[in-house]
C-alpha cells in the first residue's frame, strides 16, 4: 500500500484528470461491480460502470457524456482503455510497472473487500495512520 502512488492522468472535455486507485474508491467499486466485473465492465466498455469508475476519481459524469457526444464513443473508449486498465490493476493491487521477477509465496484467496480491510486495519493500526489518509493511500 503507497500512501502516494504514480499518478494515472486522463484527459476528459479539454480538462486534465488523475485517476486514483485509492482505497476508498477500491472498496466501494469492489463492494459494487467485484473485480472480475470490472474487468469485464471495461473489457465490454459499459458505460455506466465506466462512468461510475471515473465518478470515484472526482470527475464529474456531466464531464463524460460531452466528451462522449464531442468526440463518439469508440474515440472515447480508445482513448480511456489503457488508463482504465492501469487503474483496475492500481485497485487490484498491481503495480503493472514493477519488477516481477522476484519469487512470491502463494497464498490461499481472499474476497477483495476482505483484502482492502485488512489493509486499512494495517494503515490504522501498524502505520498509525489516520482513517482519511488510509482510505486516500492506494493500495499498489
Amino acid at each position: 500500500m503507497r500512501l502516494g502512488a504514480d499518478s494515472i492522468l486522463v484527459e476528459i472535455g479539454g480538462e486534465a484528470f488523475e485517476l486514483r486507485p485509492s482505497l476508498g474508491a477500491s472498496m466501494r467499486l469492489a463492494r459494487r461491480y467485484g473485480l472480475k466485473g470490472l474487468a469485464k465492465a471495461l473489457a465490454e466498455f459499459n458505460l455506466t460502470i465506466v462512468t461510475d469508475m471515473l465518478r470515484e476519481a472526482a470527475i464529474d459524469p456531466r464531464a463524460v457524456h460531452q466528451d462522449v457526444a464531442a468526440i463518439g464513443l469508440g474515440k472515447f473508449r480508445d482513448k480511456l482503455t489503457a488508463p482504465l486498465t492501469q487503474f483496475v490493476l492500481g485497485i487490484a493491487g498491481v503495480d503493472a510497472d514493477a519488477d516481477n521477477k522476484t519469487s512470491v509465496p502463494v497464498a490461499d484467496p481472499i474476497p477483495f473487500e476482505r483484502f482492502f480491510e485488512q489493509l486499512f486495519e494495517v494503515a490504522t493500526g501498524w502505520l498509525g495512520w489516520s482513517p482519511d489518509q488510509a482510505w486516500q493511500a492506494t493500495p499498489e
